[in-house]
């Protein structure tokens, strides 16, 4: 199954059972990143450690509110960061949902608009003993750099529209109230970046790849300047054997993200498949 073959590079934030059942949002590479030093650590009665790095002045997380926070992760064992939402936008979640590792909800509810933490995160409150293949292994004690960046209101949730449109309607209803509902109702529905590529992801997993494609494409120009929407879109135009879309959507990706290892490789075998098909 092709899908895994992102899955190698991606890291999501929920839970055990929300990962399962959802694959959403494909991780950020790291640029080189180091594992910050605080003055000292808070140990919890689940095990989690913290350590302040800045204190904020703003809005404290609370319970079912929304919250947008920059995160890079780094194995304990190794030192090296596995990801990071630094390069694009922030991460956002809804509190008490059950959208992030254990973890990662509690050092939230603790921090403040501005609080900077390290957080130590055992296994336990973490991926556990399955990991993630490829990038988290099994039983990992993970160390992470959280930044609030704000708290609010949670909006609405299109794809969930979007979804009860493909399923009743069809795509292209789906996608003429994706644009009807974006002019008229851009406060009342979250259409973030991140939102939308999860959704695509989904889609995937189902095998639905034309409406995956087809959310890849809108998030694409909604966000023409985000390498990871290219990324996307590209990993599903190849899922669609779409060979030549996908090389011109992973071109684009790396134009706008050099360093993307994933995508220069997909570019050399992609290159290499459609040469193949032509003899």
């Amino acid at each position: 199954m092709r899908f895994s073959m992102k899955l190698a590079r991606t890291i999501i934030l929920f839970t055990t059972v929300t990962l399962l059942a959802c694959l959403t949002s494909p991780i950020i590479q790291a640029a080189k990143a180091e594992i910050p030093s605080v003055a000292k650590l808070i140990t919890t009665e689940s095990g989690l450690q913290y350590g302040v790095i800045k204190s904020g002045q703003g809005a404290a997380v609370e319970l079912n509110k929304e919250v947008a926070f920059h995160w890079t992760g780094f194995l304990q064992s190794t030192g090296e960061s596995f990801g990071s939402s630094r390069d694009t936008e922030p991460f956002y979640f809804i509190t008490g949902k059950r959208q992030v590792i254990a973890g990662a909800e509690e050092a939230l509810l603790k921090m403040r608009v501005g609080d900077r933490y390290k957080l130590i995160v055992p296994p336990n409150l973490a991926y556990g003993d399955k990991g993630i293949e490829n990038s988290i292994p099994p039983n990992a004690t993970l160390i992470f750099d959280y930044e609030v960046m704000s708290v609010g209101e949670p909006k609405q949730d299109i794809t969930i529209v979007l979804d009860e449109a493909i399923k009743t309607k069809g795509l292209a209803a789906a996608k003429n109230q994706y644009h009807h509902l974006k002019a008229t109702a851009f406060e009342q529905y979250s259409f973030r970046e991140n939102v939308l590529n999860g959704y695509g992801y989904t889609l995937l997993k189902r095998g639905l790849l034309n409406e995956a494609v087809a959310v890849f494409e809108i998030n694409s120009l909604a966000y023409p300047n985000s390498w990871n929407v290219w990324d996307s879109l590209a990993d599903g135009y190849y899922q669609n054997n779409q060979k030549e879309q996908s090389l011109k959507a992973f071109q684009q990706s790396v134009k706008l993200n050099p360093q993307s290892e994933f995508g220069l490789s997909m570019i050399e075998k992609i290159k290499k498949e459609i040469a193949s098909n032509k003899h």
